[in-house]
């Protein structure tokens, strides 16, 4: 037997018995069903500086600013669907 394949049944079995799970993703998870992540070329923050848009410093300085680039993210986002990894972890939860 592979040594993946063990690994995997070791998990599986673990998922199985677990009472809660609990996923840690990172911003590349929803990279495949569209939304850019936000350090690589084409990310988010090549096209807002965070520290003008996601602070709280930000926000009291010019709420404005903030919000129009949540209003931006919102509207970008909304034609997004999940992708495969999503489903995996839906099924998984299940």
């Amino acid at each position: 037997m592979d040594t993946n394949d063990e690994v995997i049944r070791l998990i599986a079995k673990h998922i199985l018995k677990a009472e809660t799970i609990i996923f840690f993703t990172g911003a590349g998870t929803s990279v495949h069903s569209g939304i850019p992540d936000f350090r690589s070329d084409g990310g988010l923050w090549e096209k807002f500086n965070p520290l003008e848009v996601a602070t709280i410093r930000a926000f009291r300085k010019n709420p404005d600013k903030v919000w129009e680039f949540f209003r931006i993210i919102y509207e970008d986002f909304q034609p997004v669907k999940p992708n495969l990894g999503h489903y995996a972890i839906t099924e998984i939860q299940r």
